[in-house]
């Protein structure tokens, strides 16, 4: 993918003018990354199953835990109502963690200096690095889903499209996290914080296990900074016969908010991510790699 001016161009020091890129081009590298992934993903073809298969096993788990709560708070079917919240969560993670982990992977490789060398726009990384995660969750989710329906879930078909939309806004809104985090990571040359307390906020905060109603009114307030909490609560009133009773946000409103999360924090974090390189080629850190 490189030419032999690109690999004699140093790491350290100002970065050259960046090069325009077509669309046409742009997703040209996107598939390559793809296809690099894919191939690296099934040379170890077990240790893809069983990572296929560690997050489908607690659906079994809540379908008993279903059987001991009161659903009448949760549209009336909990069973339902906990795998649309442990779904959606599944699938945004490809935004924050799906990224870390290439990110962790080209670090201590040692492929992150051949990754900058490439001739393509560094704001075009994170979208590149982050589609094999994405695409290894659509599989997992679709494998979540499908246990879900042989064990009794209940989802209303047509809204599905619908659900469909808000995730893909929901990733777009999580990419910013990701690529803040992969910002650190980057400079720091460690795991970072970010990604771990986003997980854990979204677990307690979001709604995944409980309705947000449940939650003190403080904490309540935080979780509207979350985009996992508009995803999940309007994916329950689509997909559930009765989600309008879980309370949240209607779908509307979550579609509203994760737009405003993609046009205002998709963009700054992607200006900090090709600051934080410049800043790294200036400094000579990335040459440390």
């Amino acid at each position: 993918m490189s030419t032999n001016s690109d690999m004699a161009m140093p790491l350290s020091g100002p970065r050259p003018p960046p090069k325009r890129w077509h669309g046409r081009q742009s997703v040209s590298a996107v598939g390559a990354f793809l296809h690099m992934e894919w191939v690296g993903a099934f040379s170890y073809p077990l240790s893809f199953v069983f990572n296929q298969l560690t997050p489908v096993v607690p659906i079994v788990v809540y379908y008993f835990i279903a059987g001991l709560v009161t659903v009448t708070r949760v549209g009336g079917d909990y069973f339902t109502f906990v795998v649309i919240g442990v779904a959606s969560a599944r699938m945004l993670s490809a935004g924050v963690v799906g990224l870390g982990e290439p990110i962790d992977s080209a670090i201590g490789e040692g492929r992150l200096e051949g990754l900058l060398l490439q001739p393509i726009d560094w704001r075009i990384l994170p979208f590149a690095l982050v589609q094999w995660p994405l695409a290894f969750r659509v599989v997992n989710v679709a494998l979540v889903i499908g246990l879900s329906l042989v064990l009794g879930a209940h989802f209303v078909l047509a809204g599905v499209p619908g659900a469909v939309g808000l995730c893909a806004l929901g990733i777009g809104a999580t990419l910013a996290f990701g690529i803040a985090a992969a910002s650190v990571k980057v400079l720091a040359k460690r795991t970072d914080p970010i990604a771990a307390l986003y997980v854990l906020a979204v677990a307690v905060l979001s709604g995944v296990y409980y309705p947000l109603r449940v939650l003190p009114r403080q904490l309540r307030a935080l979780s509207w900074l979350l985009p996992d909490t508009y995803v999940i609560s309007g994916s329950r009133h689509l997909l559930m016969a009765h989600g309008a009773t879980t309370g949240g946000p209607t779908p509307w409103q979550a579609a509203g908010a994760l737009f405003a999360f993609d046009v205002v924090a998709l963009p700054a974090s992607l200006w900090l991510f090709v600051r934080t390189l410049d800043y790294g080629r200036k400094s000579g850190v990335l040459a440390g790699y």
